[in-house]
């Protein structure tokens, strides 16, 4: 009676179940909980070499850092990475090698560049970054 009066979930829940079946996911499933005691060694086993304990905190520093970052404020500085590779390897100034090509412009033109609204947001970007990286740095010793 109970399964007559939820027969829409059930079939679709049988349904996934096919599908996973279909693709080896219940096959993979089965085997490795037949074998959950060596792969549980092996983790165990992997887990004990020297590098391991480093990697696993490294990992949770990187996973704590990604924690504390602001998703509206790190969208902007990836767009803005974005957008100054996009105009770094723009046409005629990286070669097919990668390497520099020599264009228009000499010291002269980079210099005055420096005066334009783009490259002085970019360097008080970067100026504030090692501001607020100093002051961390400082605080540490």
């Amino acid at each position: 009676q109970a399964t007559a009066g939820g027969s829409e979930p059930l079939l679709k829940g049988l349904d996934i179940l096919n599908e996973l079946d279909r693709l080896g996911v219940l096959d993979a499933m089965r085997a490795m909980l037949k074998q959950s005691g060596q792969i549980t060694a092996i983790g165990l086993e992997q887990m004990n070499k020297p590098g391991a304990h480093r990697i696993i905190k490294n990992a949770m520093g990187a996973l704590q850092f990604l924690s504390s970052l602001d998703p509206a404020k790190l969208a902007v500085l990836m767009n803005g990475l974005t957008a100054g590779i996009d105009s770094a390897t723009a046409a005629g100034t990286v070669g097919e090698a990668g390497r520099q090509e020599r264009g228009g412009g000499g010291l002269w033109s980079i210099v005055k560049s420096m005066r334009g609204p783009d490259v002085m947001a970019s360097l008080s970007l970067m100026v504030r970054f090692l501001q607020g990286m100093g002051r961390s740095l400082n605080k540490s010793r």
